[in-house]
This record gives C-alpha cells, structure tokens and sequence, in this order.
C-alpha cells in the first residue's frame, strides 16, 4: 500500500518497458516470444502434444529462425 496525494500513474509512469509478447505459429505449434535481429526468441510453447515439451529445440530462450 502506498500513501501518498500524487496520482499512481505519475509515480510508476515509465515502469512498464517489457515490451507485449507475441505469437508465431509453425508446424502446429504455438509459441510465445519476442522478435530479436537472430530470429524468434521462445518464452513460452502452447501445445496439445507433450513431447514439444520436451524437444529441446522448443525450450525457452531458443531461437526460431
């Protein structure tokens, strides 16, 4: 809790600089990430199927190209 007279938006203004992730798709797979000069940078998989869990191809902080 913060006390203060001064509106929240004006103290935290600027906090927010991750930028919104976004989606690809490839091959059935929904991924979750952000675009980088090298490719695709995974965060996050969305899958039915449990072995592109385990495909280290698709762990997070891989890149797609």
């Amino acid at each position: 809790m913060l006390y203060t007279i001064l509106n929240l938006d004006d103290i935290f203004a600027g906090e927010n600089t991750v930028p919104a992730p976004q989606t690809m798709q490839v091959g059935g797979r929904v991924f979750e990430g952000r675009r980088e000069p090298g490719g695709f940078v995974i965060s996050r998989i969305i899958s039915t199927n449990l072995a592109d869990y385990l495909d280290q191809r698709f762990f997070p902080g891989q890149k797609l190209h």
